[in-house]
């Protein structure tokens, strides 16, 4: 069975239509929240020692760290406001293409595997920095991880989609994917360990996206031979597969014509056959 039937069929059951667009409304709400209350992000930060005392929302709770943090209470909101608005239809757009593309199961364990592989990170570094704002740093920086993975699948799915940069410039989807995987890559090469946990928060993408990438380029290549072959074959330079020894006739030049291979061992068309 094919992969992608496969995963279809077994994990049906866990499909969860739109979960992109869920997440990114409870980062909306969850924007509002911090905006009236900043001691509010205390409450889904990972501490590993309330997470030990059955708080266990901490564990998968980072996911509400919005795009931006809204300024303090009183503070210039249009600017943040505005961008949050154009984080939250960019995810409505990226989650409307994926399950367009992919489906709902396997954009749900997509989603999941990610928020899985980042979770892993950030309750690994919790535990190690109990009692200290460490961990919380790096939730929130998880947060904005997740974004880009969902991002990637989108530029991968999608690469020709344009966005226009400040309403004027338009730019391709992939250009700005690029653009952000080699700032990442260069910051990874820097530190080790940051290389690991880049590799764990992207591992489900890079388990996806590369066997479809090296799929893609291969089709690319057969796609590209049989032009080839066919812009041959029209300007008369290709073999064919069959020839009338008699009439020279071939599939080409008559596609309704049929051949046999007489008693000699040659190939004549119907009309010619001995």
């Amino acid at each position: 069975m094919h992969i992608p039937t496969f995963l279809d069929h077994k994990f049906r059951w866990l499909a969860i239509p739109n979960l992109i667009r869920a997440i990114a409304s409870m980062q909306v709400v969850f924007f509002a929240i911090l905006f009236f209350n900043k001691d509010a992000v205390n409450f889904i930060s990972p501490d590993w020692n309330l997470i030990e005392k059955g708080e266990l929302w901490r564990l998968v709770s980072f996911i509400l760290y919005p795009v931006v943090s809204p300024p303090p209470l009183g503070g210039d909101l249009a600017f943040p406001l505005l961008f949050m608005f154009f984080a939250t239809m960019i995810a409505f757009l990226e989650n409307d293409v994926l399950e367009h593309a992919l489906g709902a199961v396997r954009t749900t364990l997509y989603v999941l595997a990610t928020i899985l592989c980042q979770g892993l990170i950030i309750h690994v570094i919790a535990y190690l920095s109990k009692g200290t704002e460490f961990g919380a740093l790096i939730a929130m920086q998880r947060g904005y991880q997740y974004h880009l993975a969902i991002f990637f699948a989108f530029a991968t799915i999608a690469p020709n989609y344009e966005f226009r940069i400040m309403f004027i410039l338009p730019v391709k989807v992939w250009v700005l994917a690029a653009i952000s995987g080699t700032v990442i890559f260069i910051s990874s090469l820097m530190n080790p360990i940051s290389f690991l946990f880049y590799g764990i928060s992207f591992f489900p993408y890079l388990c996806w996206a590369i066997p479809l990438m090296i799929r893609w380029n291969k089709t690319r290549k057969q796609i590209h031979q049989r032009r080839n072959k066919f812009v041959a074959a029209q300007s008369g330079g290709a073999p064919t597969l069959h020839l009338c020894q008699t009439c020279g006739k071939t599939e080409l030049n008559d596609p309704d014509a049929e051949f046999r291979v007489a008693e000699d061992g040659e190939e004549y068309c119907l009309d010619h056959l001995p």
